[in-house]
């Protein structure tokens, strides 16, 4: 007989939104069980007849309301409930495969609203703010993507801070755990080719490591995440999520008048760390963010200055995330989809998102 509980769509969705109650916060939501969902799809025997677990005839014969009440370990479930690498969610079985697909989808219809907006709003609008890759940073970097995700009017509470701080403990943990298969942080493919990139570039990784191969190696050697403020928070969670490195701006700091950049550094331009109070001047020929002479990240993506900084009080942001050429696409679009998601649903605010490459080099925001 048919009933909800051998249905794969009806049990897929439960399922789906229990992961979804646990990326906010919910420590007892429970796993996607992919077996049981994929013996449903081949068809388990009908149900029928009558049965009691012994875990409910356990509440009838002690006289107890709650499960939980006779359960040794309510909220036991596995350790690793999301993969340890994102890039190979679609060939591990069939039901990955179908994430993936509609992942895609979702991401092509979030694509296609933007372009739409962004139309209206180069129509509309005469004070947007520009951003610019220099051609020469695409011939020097092959294949690079630089996702741009901008989120304006972005307020919260103390619920929303600490629904951050566990979505962050959750990914710090996986960021951690997917390490161990390797010998070491620097041995992870994906951090690897960014050592490889900044070689390439005249950047001795040893002495300037990446910015995700920073903050994992942090979370290898600490139990606990190291929580700075909400929006660097989510995005920190999102970089080890998907073993991507990102970054953000404070997009009230940045001038409307001169574009935000991504380019090779001048003579002239100068950098200020955040450890220090004074200006320095940079060598040239580092691809870095600026805004006029002023460098706001150097080595793409290794130290930040206190310009443009995201701080507690930051309401409006631009978040970015530099994709190299092997890392596959779909990467790209499950990061997109589940950051626009997240922004959603714990600010109540729609996201702009721009995807710039060698032949879409610049954008208005």
């Amino acid at each position: 007989a048919y009933t909800e509980l051998n249905d794969p769509l009806v049990q897929r969705e439960m399922f789906e939104l229990q992961a979804k109650n646990k990326l906010v916060g919910d420590e007892e939501a429970q796993t996607i069980d992919e077996n049981y969902c994929k013996a449903l799809e081949y068809g388990l025997p009908p149900t029928g007849g009558w049965g009691i677990g012994i875990d409910r005839l356990t509440m009838i014969l002690t006289n107890s309301n709650n499960i939980k009440e006779v359960l040794l370990f309510p909220a036991m479930k596995p350790y690793r409930d999301i993969p340890n690498n994102p890039t190979q969610t679609n060939t591990t079985n069939g039901n990955m495969e179908n994430d993936g697909k509609q992942n895609n989808n979702l991401y092509l219809e979030i694509m296609q609203q933007q372009q739409q907006q962004q139309e209206l709003n180069n129509k509309l609008s005469s004070d947007q703010m520009k951003f610019i890759i220099e051609d020469r940073v695409f011939k020097a970097i092959p294949g690079l993507r630089v996702a741009i995700i901008v989120a304006k009017d972005i307020k919260y509470n103390e619920n929303i801070k600490l629904k951050i701080k566990n979505i962050l403990q959750t990914y710090w943990k996986e960021g951690s755990h997917g390490c161990q298969t390797y010998p070491n942080v620097q041995s992870h493919p994906q951090i690897k080719v960014w050592r490889d990139c900044f070689q390439s570039l005249g950047i001795p990784p040893k002495k300037y490591a990446s910015s995700i191969e920073s903050l994992l190696k942090r979370a290898v050697k600490q139990s606990e995440a190291r929580s700075i403020n909400p929006l660097v928070d989510l995005y920190s969670a999102m970089s080890l999520r998907y073993i991507l490195p990102f970054g953000a701006f404070d997009i009230n700091d940045l001038s409307k008048d001169i574009p935000l950049e991504l380019r090779f550094t001048k003579s002239s331009d100068t950098f200020m760390a955040l450890d220090e109070n004074q200006s320095n001047q940079v060598q040239e020929n580092e691809v870095a963010y600026t805004i006029g002479s002023q460098v706001l990240t150097r080595f793409i993506n290794w130290k930040q200055s206190k310009y443009g900084l995201v701080k507690e009080q930051t309401t409006n942001i631009i978040f970015m995330s530099e994709i190299l050429s092997s890392i596959p696409q779909n990467i790209l679009e499950q990061m997109i989809v589940e950051l626009v998601q997240l922004i959603k649903d714990l600010f109540n605010v729609q996201c702009r998102i721009h995807i710039l490459d060698a032949s879409n080099t610049s954008i208005q925001y």
